[in-house]
This record gives C-alpha cells, structure tokens and sequence, in this order.
C-alpha cells in the first residue's frame, strides 16, 4: 500500500467515527505523522468526495448543539471558530439553521431548568450565577437582559 493510501485509509478511519472539520482532520493526520502535502491533497479528495463538508460540518454541529446541549449562538461560534471553520461558513450556517430552532423558547427553557435545579432567585448574587450560566450556555447579552 503506498503513501497516499495509507494517508488516505486513516483520514477514513478518523472519519468513521466522527464528523471533523478539514482543520480537525489536519491535525490528527498530522498527529499520526504524515507530513502537510500528503495531508492537503487527501484532504482535497474528501472534499472532492463530499466526505469532508466544512459547511455540512457546521450546519450538523449547530443543530446537534442547540438540541441536545441548548447552546446559544455566540458559544456554538466560538467552538466552530476553534475547530477551524471559515466566519462565514459559520454566519451561513447558524443563519440556516436557526430557522429551526426558537432561541427565545430555548432561552426561556434554560432558565426554567436552572430555576428547577436552584430554586427561587431572589437576590442580586443569585440572578448575576442565572445570567453567568447563561452566558457560559452562549446566549447574547441583549437576550439574557429581556
């Protein structure tokens, strides 16, 4: 097996098990040892392949977030951000993808769940931990305050 199979066969190994932005793959096969024009040109080829989708990436990795996790949008961002994606994949795809979702409702959802686990909040210390968890979860500040 030569060289740009074995790079090749690992990309799809590290695949099959979980999505990765073309930056995540990058820096596993980089791990592994391969060297940088190896990795761009198997990198090209998922892409060519429709295996690696930086913005399919991005639009499966909102809505898994937003559902399972209730993130917000400025902390799903900042996550694609680190994983590599372009600003405007990121803009496309959360301008896609929120139309599903109600973030108010979500919102409203998560500070019903903290208040359920926490209890009442009644003074100043307790309302600035509900709006610090809030804006932890990635929720806007312009939000929160409504």
């Amino acid at each position: 097996m030569g060289n740009d199979e074995k790079i090749f066969v690992s990309a799809l190994r590290i695949l099959k098990f979980s999505d990765k932005s073309s930056k995540e793959l990058k820096r596993k096969l980089e791990k592994k040892g391969f060297k940088n024009p190896e990795i761009d040109k198997t990198i090209r080829e998922l892409q060519r392949l429709d295996y690696l989708n930086d913005k399919k990436f991005a639009e499966n990795f909102i809505r898994y977030k937003i559902s399972t996790k209730s993130w917000g949008q400025e902390r799903i961002r900042n996550e694609l951000r680190r994983k590599g994606i372009e600003n405007e994949d990121i803009e496309n795809a959360l301008r896609t993808v929120l139309n599903e979702f109600n973030e108010d409702q979500i919102l409203e959802n998560e500070i019903e769940k903290y208040l359920l686990r926490k209890g009442s909040v009644n003074n100043f210390f307790e309302i600035r931990k509900i709006e610090g968890y809030l804006l932890r979860k990635g929720f806007r500040w312009d939000k929160i305050k409504e």
